[in-house]
């Protein structure tokens, strides 16, 4: 027995559907662990009684105010930390890249004309746009949120062992 085609199914590629759907998922995680860099620099540790509170606070605030706090981030670090620079290069990007980029992938309707997609949003603060991305648009998007995501990964284990 086959499985019932989804409307969207017919619309887009299988291989488009997973890719914006590694990119949702890998953008869920991103705000995830920015939210435990920022415990962990406050000096927060996951066992401790205060971390579940500050992190899910922390968790249904808007990503502009994470990455606010996460600059904060940055500024607990010492000078000498190369994390330091990681996180103040890193919010300087978010605010600039990710957050159109992502809120475009979560809140667009996708869809192709011969090899291009386009998606069709209303970047916060702007007028609705017919905005188009090429495999090549969504790979480097892709590639880029995993950078993000292992790194952010890496420091909250080192920072908590």
């Amino acid at each position: 027995m086959s499985e019932a085609v989804r409307y969207v199914e017919e619309k887009l590629p299988a291989s488009y559907l997973y890719r914006l759907g590694v990119y949702a998922q890998s953008c869920a995680q991103i705000e995830y662990y920015i939210c435990s860099a920022i415990c962990i620099s406050e000096g927060l540790n996951p066992s401790d009684e205060q971390w579940l509170p500050r992190h899910d606070t922390l968790r249904v605030s808007a990503i502009s105010s994470q990455i606010s706090e996460l600059k904060k981030c940055s500024a607990r670090l010492e000078a000498m930390d190369p994390w330091k620079k990681y996180f103040e290069e890193l919010t300087g990007w978010l605010s600039r890249e990710n957050v159109d980029a992502r809120h475009l992938a979560i809140h667009g309707r996708h869809y192709q004309v011969g090899s291009t997609f386009y998606i069709n949003a209303q970047p916060k603060d702007h007028r609705l746009r017919e905005t188009p991305c090429t495999m090549n648009d969504i790979e480097t998007v892709l590639k880029n949120a995993d950078a993000i995501l292992r790194a952010l990964v890496s420091f909250c284990e080192t920072s908590t062992d």
